[in-house]
């Protein structure tokens, strides 16, 4: 018997050991660095990602990278991206100055043209059936169809379509009547419909669900820039981690939402992620060993993964944080105490 209680003491000790190094580790988040060869801006649920780097717009799946080219230009950039792989964005012509929307989907990028023949237009995001949102002639456009589709504004003289879900709905900005203030916007039912602010003059939205939820910054009464939701018919605060500002970039079909926030009076900015009524700081969920300090949220898909723009000493490359599972003390030490105790008893 002494073996066994012997063996007993070494399996609680053991345990005793694991449950405060997991408690104390907390690692959310494996983090891939996606290098500085290009800079990310859109994330789906597959994992693949877009953006740019050396001029042009790209594309980033299992490892690999895609250049997307131009519409004949010096230069494209791409903004947003479907589940499917296709990217929106916008690129410099070869008949001229200026830039159109494009759609790249098929291994080919198609030029979205522009509204009223309009020197300019901007895509900034694709949802699963290939409709895009932007801007041109200082209007919300749909690409739908074949054909770009003027929205107008909110009765101001700009606005633009920042993101699209796969119900049709778009989030974005415009300046109202009379005024050079700036709202969010939530385009549904054929409309656009003003969201409000917190209380200051301007808002912007940025991201939208399949359910409708909104995302973005709105200037408080006190004219400071806090990230909100709008759910439910209503603008909400998210706060900060404890600095002056904070704006939210994305959010996902679970309602998670992720940004970027001061931390303190010195101006200094950590990414967020909002869940469960509560703004965490992201570099408290990552290996704190790791050297990496998470700047600014840009995406996150269905997964949970998401896109972030991150410091590595003076260098600032785009990263992928991928869930992890979170580690179980009382599963590790179970596990020990049954193994040690089937030793112990066939050595009986």
């Amino acid at each position: 018997m002494s073996l066994i209680r012997n063996l007993i003491i070494v399996a609680v000790t053991v345990a005793g050991i694991l449950a405060p190094n997991c408690a104390r580790a907390t690692v959310a988040y494996s983090i891939l660095d996606l290098g500085s060869a290009a800079s990310f801006t859109s994330l789906n649920n597959a994992g693949q990602m877009a953006g740019f780097g050396s001029n042009h717009a790209v594309f980033y799946s299992n490892g690999s990278l895609t250049d997307l080219g131009t519409l004949g230009g010096s230069f494209s950039f791409a903004e947003g991206i479907n589940n499917a792989g296709d990217v929106a964005g916008y690129s410099a012509v070869d008949s001229g100055p200026g830039s159109h929307a494009f759609l790249y989907s098929g291994g080919t990028m198609h030029d979205l043209g522009s509204l009223d023949g309009a020197m300019f237009s901007k895509g900034y995001d694709v949802n699963d059936s290939g409709e895009v949102t932007g801007d041109s002639n200082g209007h919300v456009f749909l690409y739908s169809g074949g054909a770009m589709h003027d929205l107008g504004t909110l009765g101001g003289t700009e606005g633009h379509g920042n993101a699209i879900s796969n119900n049709g709905q778009i989030a974005g900005s415009s300046n109202i009547t009379g005024d050079t203030a700036d709202h969010a916007f939530l385009y549904s039912g054929g409309s656009l419909h003003d969201l409000g602010t917190l209380g200051g003059t301007n808002s912007e939205g940025y991201d939208v669900n399949n359910s409708g939820q909104v995302v973005g910054y709105s200037l408080t009464t006190s004219s400071v820039q806090h990230a909100f939701l709008y759910s439910g018919g209503m603008m909400h605060d998210l706060g900060t981690l404890g600095g002056t500002s904070s704006s939210a970039a994305s959010i996902n079909d679970n309602g998670q939402v992720v940004g970027m926030s001061a931390i303190t009076g010195n101006g200094a900015q950590h990414a967020f992620l909002y869940a469960g009524g509560t703004m965490i700081d992201l570099n408290s969920l990552i290996d704190p060993s790791s050297g990496w300090v998470l700047q600014d949220a840009r995406a996150i898909n269905n997964g949970g993964q998401i896109l972030a723009d991150a410091r590595f000493g003076v260098e600032i490359d785009s990263v992928l944080l991928t869930p992890v599972p979170e580690p179980s003390s009382f599963a590790l030490s179970g596990m020990a105490l049954a193994g040690i105790l089937i030793v112990a008893g066939r050595r009986r």
